[in-house]
């Protein structure tokens, strides 16, 4: 599993301590530090569309100069401009195989990596059949609060 963001973005540090806290093994990649190549920009956009993924509710997006938030007309203006602004990448990005989230919120974790049991499976296979790429947004819509906190359970007690 690749975890994607900054570490000093709240959203990140509950994920990342989420993962910790139920010994998920994952890589992060820090935006600030790391930058984000083209190539996976446009993976994502293939996989989930790059509106997805370009948060037009943070701070970056709502500094930028108007002329620049016109000048966006195009999937290639807009993946350029979050590749020079990855501040505006929705955060975190999660990828576990097939598997693409944006976003986190506890309340609907997933159940990551190394997290086995019928609940694990079931989540896997639900995803697998509808859609590759999914947002925490949709996943809350697909799952009931009942199976994530299942599935939480399932991942802890993980080896």
């Amino acid at each position: 599993m690749k975890v994607y963001g900054i570490t000093n973005c709240n959203t990140v540090k509950k994920a990342l301590d989420w993962l910790k806290a139920n010994h998920v093994d994952y890589e992060f990649h820090d935006f600030k530090k790391l930058g984000v190549s083209p190539e996976k920009l446009g993976e994502w956009d293939a996989k989930a569309g790059y509106e997805k993924f370009m948060n037009k509710q943070g701070l970056t997006w709502k500094q930028l100069d108007p002329v620049v938030k016109e000048s966006i007309k195009t999937k290639a203006d807009a993946l350029q401009l979050l590749q020079q602004k990855t501040s505006m990448i929705k955060r975190p990005v999660i990828e576990d195989g097939d598997f693409l989230f944006f976003g986190f919120a506890q309340s609907i974790t997933p159940s990551f990596g190394n997290a086995s049991g019928a609940a694990a499976r079931t989540a896997r296979a639900r995803a697998e059949s509808s859609s590759i790429c999914r947002t925490s947004a949709s996943m809350e819509s697909n799952f009931s609060s009942s199976r994530m906190k299942s599935m939480k359970a399932t991942s802890r007690a993980a080896p």
